[in-house]
């Protein structure tokens, strides 16, 4: 699973979870006091799922005592899910929603189901934070487990609410770049544009010049910052079959950026002169 990247302290342990229907904006489990051991939660099974029926939602709970048996559907369901408890989901309104259990005390994978907890009706899954396409009316599975691998679970922290809108990413190539005559290395510089700011973004580039009867190729890559400000990159290309010199070359420019929750990426393809 996809980690797509934060973790938080949790909240105090429960014992015993019970279905709750027709809940309001904000739903919060509370722990039963007392007790000394958690019991099997009643979620532990599709069965008994946690209704949830509108955001935002929040819910919190000891997972310590969940199993995975039956219900082992999930992308982990080759080992990796561990301690699996499960609520639905079903809005009136097509919304995006985000499902961020990022301040759970475990890493959480996190599974989706449309209309039945089946390995058939999966429909995504991600680790700690899960963008998804709800259907109005549509009851949807939601599996959270642990991935940890060390423990059984632990305090689990899950917030459901409208997803903020995606990163968007823009690319600009600079129309003139450089060549040493001497290595024959080019260099060619440009700007990535973010609609949040990030610093998990990357530049890669395919430099091809005719010279003669030849095809001077060569490959670079740029690590980046990314944010609504254009950032600016730059990467000299070493030739993989010969040098660079002065002239006109295509450029096939990919980039991507991330962020906590969304990535997008932008492909590009463009003359670059090179000059002394």
């Amino acid at each position: 699973m996809l980690s797509t990247r934060s973790d938080v302290a949790g909240r105090r342990s429960i014992a015993r979870w019970r279905a709750v229907a027709g809940l309001t904006a904000l739903i919060t489990v509370a722990a039963q006091p007392g007790l000394a051991f958690a019991a099997v939660p009643d979620n532990d099974l599709p069965a008994g799922a946690i209704a949830l029926t509108a955001i935002p939602a929040h819910a919190t709970q000891d997972t310590t005592e969940a199993t995975t048996s039956t219900d082992n559907v999930g992308c982990g369901s080759d080992g990796t899910d561990q301690a699996s408890v499960w609520y639905t989901l079903t809005l009136a309104e097509a919304t995006t929603v985000l499902i961020d259990a990022s301040s759970s005390t475990f890493r959480v994978g996190i599974n989706a189901f449309a209309g039945a907890a089946t390995a058939d009706a999966l429909v995504d899954c991600a680790e700690q934070a899960l963008r998804l396409e709800v259907a109005a009316g549509t009851t949807y599975y939601l599996m959270f487990a642990d991935i940890d691998g060390a423990a059984n679970g632990g305090q689990l922290d899950v917030t459901i609410d409208a997803a903020p809108p995606p990163i968007e990413l823009t690319l600009a190539v600079d129309p003139n770049g450089k060549v040493n005559t001497k290595t024959g290395e080019a260099t060619i510089t440009g700007t990535v544009t973010c609609s949040t700011a990030t610093s998990d973004a990357a530049v890669d580039a395919e430099l091809r010049e005719p010279l003669g009867r030849f095809t001077i190729r060569g490959f670079g890559g740029s690590g980046s910052e990314c944010g609504p400000e254009p950032v600016a990159w730059t990467m000299t290309i070493v030739g993989d079959n010969g040098r660079f010199g002065p002239g006109r070359a295509t450029a096939n420019i990919s980039a991507f950026a991330c962020d906590q929750f969304s990535c997008d990426d932008v492909f590009v393809t463009t003359t670059v002169r090179l000059r002394k």
